[in-house]
């Protein structure tokens, strides 16, 4: 599972809670605090141990619109 701005971490937590979700997740944020409260809420509802998480701090824009330009696999030639 990707959580794009994963904030307070509730996405996670719901999707252990709710339909036992044990597969890995990636938290991405662009705020660190955001990060370590997520991981302090997962471990707090026992989900941070279980599962396997990446996490990073990382602009969501800057996936879509690196400052280099349009991300190759979706440029089109100007005739499109």
């Amino acid at each position: 599972m990707v959580d794009l701005g994963v904030g307070s971490g509730i996405l996670p937590i719901v999707m252990k809670e709710n339909a036992n979700f044990n597969g890995k997740i990636f938290g991405f944020d662009m705020s660190e605090t955001a990060l370590e409260c997520a991981k302090m809420n997962l471990s707090l509802f026992g989900v941070l141990g279980e599962s396997k998480m990446e996490f990073k701090e990382v602009d969501i824009i800057d996936i879509w619109f690196p400052t280099s330009g349009t991300p190759s696999p979706i440029k089109f030639d100007k005739e499109h």
